[in-house]
Parts: C-alpha cells; structure tokens; sequence
C-alpha cells in the first residue's frame, strides 16, 4: 500500500553505518536510555524511508533534536519502487539502517525472523506506543507482539462531486454505513451519472456507450478498491487461517463479475484502457468525467489544495457495510545499538504534533484519542481539508465496520500478488467471466499459500 507516497527523484543519499553494523541483538535491552535524558553522550541514529529530497521529513527532525540534543538523526531517502532492492542489500550486509519505513510484506517477514524491535516489550518506557488503534498494528504473534503500527491510517471510501448529483436531482449517498447503498441501488444511481455526448445517461434508450463524457463511477483493478467489497459479502483470498485459495467461491465471484460488468455491460465506468489516458482523481471529478469513485482517504488533502467541492460516503453493500485499514509502517531493527532512542524518534515521527499530514486530509493519525476523544478529533477534522460529514462517513465507518486485508495477514505476500493482480486486470478486461478467471486463479495461488501471520 503504498500509493499515497510522494516520490521525488533525488540522489540516494549514502546510509552511514556508524550506529547500526554489530549492535546489539536483545529487543529487551533499552539502550543507553540516559542519552534521552539529559546526559553528554550524543547517539546518531541512521533513518531510511521514501522522502528522496528530504524536504518531508527535515522539519521533523530539527524539532526533535531541538527536543533531544543528544540525539542525531541521519537521514536517507529512497524512491518507494527502488525501496525494497535498497533495503534488501543493506540486509544481506547486516548494515541496516536503526529505523525505516517498511513494505508490508517485508515488514512481517522479518518481523517473524525476530530482525525487527517488537514494540510491545517498549509499552512500559514509552506508553504512547501502546495507545494506537488497535488494527494499525502490525503483529506478529499471538500476545499483542509487533513491529510497529500504521504511520498515518488510510481506509477506502466512495467520493462523489456533490454538483454532479444536484445538476442529476439525485439525493447524495447516505453517510450512515447502516444506511449504505446496496449494489443494486448504486449501480441504477452510477447508470442515471454516465452520460453520453449526446446527454442521455445509460439508463435511457438510444444511450451511446461508444461516445461517454462522464462515467457514474471509476476504481482501480489494485486491491486496494477491491478487497472491501469482498469483505462486504463475506469473502474473502483465502479461509481464516490462510491455507486454501476461496477468492473463486460464489461470494467472490459476485463481486468480481459486479465490477465487470459495470465497464462492459453497463458502461459506467471506465476500462482499464480508457483510465490510463485519464488524469489524475481530482481532475476527473473536477472535469465531470466521472461522478462518483472508489478511493483512498488520502485523496482528500488533493481535494482541498484544489478547492474541490466533494463529498464522501461509506462504499456501496453487498451484504453489510465494510472498508479496509492500509498503512506504511516505519520499524526499529533489532541490531540497532539505540533501540529506545530509536522509538523515542519512531513516535515523535508519528505524532500528531509534528506531522501536517493529518491536518491536511492526506493521513489518518494512528493514535485512539482521535477517534474517541472529541477534543482531539476536533483539533483533526475541524478544518477546510475534511468535509462536515467526515465524522460519520469516514470515522464511525472506520471505526466500526473496517477489517485488516489479506496484504496485512498473508505469508508469502508478495508472491502471491503477483499472481492475483493480472487475472484481476484480466477480469476488468472483460475478456473472460470471473468465475473462469478466478477458477485459474485457485491452481496458481494454492501452492504458495504458507498460512498467515499471527493475530
């Protein structure tokens, strides 16, 4: 999950190995932890994350040494695609960085192979990080151990151009999940939003599905758009344990020949082919060549910067309300001489305080008392970035009716992935039915199924 990372081309800069070569491999031990509180000693930590040119997170790491004197963040960036090869030699070498930001799959593989800090064993030192959402976690056993949390929560909604639907007299989707469309419902609501040149919308004879300026709906073929509709109708990759392919069961079936056959047999959204010559999601909205789309909450900081008039709604149901939570994850490694030196800077990073990404819509912060504390979430969504209906359509929603995808539970991620996403790509083609797809599907992926990670 990772689209919502901001990728500037910049020189890689070196990573320095001075405080993280041979360090010490006890994820109980805290480190020189007087370094922290006001001894001489001065404690560099190497970081390693996205941010090429270092603009995002420099700010940051003055206001933490400005806060810690005797600790020195030494920062490197690299390009989210060329993240994982970068991270891997360093790996292979043993000159791992002190903190980085993660892969999922990375993350839990050597979260499992005990390469990572388990942060629950840090509860007592630093309680700030026991107090995050419960399923921004990243775990890795049965009691509570993991290897961080969601650095800024993402979830997958339903966004719509609120002029579209008043030009259309069309009510706008409930903001209550209870209340959530059911497919049927959405679908007769995203034929009555495509239009043709001619103005006539899909639901109307003489419709021209070969001339249309303005699709009812678009979403991705990625998991991300997906994977909450099939967890609406209670389907799922595989069983609960992760040990048999049921992405070709009736359930979710459903879903996949539902999204199909709104490019190919109702024409109100757009193919693969037609959203690669697309602009970006704000400009689609703000040029009405769409009303309605399946996206990621951090698409809302765009929104305000363009001063778009949006609105957002839980995604339609098939059998009840769901959406999914997706996040990076920034990780101490266990080698790390300074393990609590490192978290004091892990949590810093997150904190709500010292990151303007939550205020501007583009994350989700972590922390509980946003989500149940009034004041806090006041100090969050009371600006011009969140629309007023944002408390009830994103954060009840989340709250109550999200679950952890299968990119966040399945060993062997990566892998697998890339056997699921051309057959879905395949499916949006229109070239051949789900069930037939998902049925070639079951004898690719059922060998690399190794079961999921704890918790």
């Amino acid at each position: 999950m990772n689209a919502k990372a901001i990728i500037v081309p910049a020189v890689l800069l070196t990573v320095s190995l001075s405080a993280c070569s041979s360090g010490n491999n006890n994820p109980n031990s805290t480190g020189n932890e007087n370094a922290a509180n006001g001894s001489q000693e001065t404690v560099t930590l190497n970081f390693l994350d996205w941010d090429t040119t270092g603009e995002m997170t420099k700010t940051t790491i003055e206001k933490f040494e400005e806060k810690y004197p005797n600790i020195k963040i030494k920062h490197s960036g690299v390009a989210n695609e060329g993240f994982k090869t970068k991270i891997n030699a360093l790996m292979a070498t043993g000159d791992v960085p002190d903190i980085a930001q993660m892969t999922e799959d990375l993350a839990f593989k050597w979260g499992s192979e005990g390469k990572l800090l388990d942060l629950s064993k840090y509860y007592d030192k630093i309680p700030e990080l026991g107090n995050k959402l419960e399923s921004s976690y990243y775990y890795i056993g049965e009691n509570g151990e993991n290897i961080g949390y969601m650095n800024g929560v993402e979830s997958f909604q339903l966004f719509y151009n609120r002029e579209v639907f008043e030009k259309a007299g069309i009510d706008a989707p409930p903001i209550e999940a209870e209340k959530a469309w059911d497919w049927d419902t959405f679908l007769k609501t995203a034929q009555k939003l495509t239009l043709d040149k001619n103005g006539k919308n899909a639901s109307e004879a003489g419709f021209d599905p070969k001339n249309i300026v303005q699709y009812g709906v678009n979403f991705s073929a990625w998991w991300g758009a997906w994977n909450p509709l099939l967890a609406s109708n209670n389907a799922d990759i595989t069983n609960e344990d992760g040990t048999e392919f049921t992405m070709n069961n009736p359930e979710s079936v459903e879903v996949f020949q539902a999204l199909q056959d709104l490019i190919h047999k109702y024409h109100v959204a757009p193919s693969l082919m037609v959203q690669k010559n697309m602009s970006s999601l704000v400009t689609q909205f703000k040029d009405k060549r769409i009303a309605m789309a399946f996206d990621g909450q951090w698409n809302i900081s765009a929104f305000a910067e363009n001063d778009f008039n949006y609105g957002v709604a839980p995604l339609p149901k098939f059998k009840e309300p769901k959406t999914i939570l997706l996040g990076s994850v920034f990780s101490v490694f266990a080698e790390s001489k300074h393990p609590y030196e490192a978290l004091l800077f892990y949590e810093f990073l997150n904190d709500f305080e010292n990151n303007p990404n939550y205020i501007s819509g583009n994350l989700m912060p972590a922390d509980k008392k946003f989500y149940t504390d009034q004041a806090s979430m006041d100090r969050w969504i009371n600006n011009d970035a969140h629309v007023k209906e944002y408390k009830v359509a994103v954060i009840d929603y989340v709250m109550n009716h999200s679950v952890i995808p299968a990119a966040y539970k399945l060993k062997n991620w990566t892998e697998i992935d890339q056997k699921i996403s051309p057959k879905i790509e395949l499916i949006m083609s229109g070239k051949i039915p789900a069930q037939q797809a998902l049925d070639e599907l079951k004898n690719e992926v059922q060998p690399l199924l190794q079961g999921k990670y704890s918790k």
